[in-house]
């Protein structure tokens, strides 16, 4: 019985946070400053999406072309089986 009340203690005490989780994280190491956007990245970022976007826009119509392509084809052949 001394069991699940030595459980229960340990449930129903506080948390306590590790100490490594105030310290500074080793991998910062310098501050990085926010004097306002960084202008390259947000370059970068904007005309990456601006890329994909425009190789959506074609691929989507070289697909509509195939698309068009066949069906045209598909039309002609059952025309020639009909006469």
């Amino acid at each position: 019985m001394a069991a699940p009340l030595g459980l229960a203690r340990r449930l129903l005490l506080p948390v306590r946070l590790p100490e490594r989780a105030l310290k500074r994280s080793a991998f910062i190491a310098t501050k990085q400053y926010d004097n306002g956007p960084q202008w390259i990245k947000v370059a970068l970022t904007l005309g990456a999406a601006a890329a994909l976007w425009r190789l959506l826009f074609v691929i989507h119509k070289r697909d509509l072309k195939e698309y068009e392509r066949r069906q045209k084809a598909l039309c002609e052949k059952c025309t020639d089986i009909q006469n």
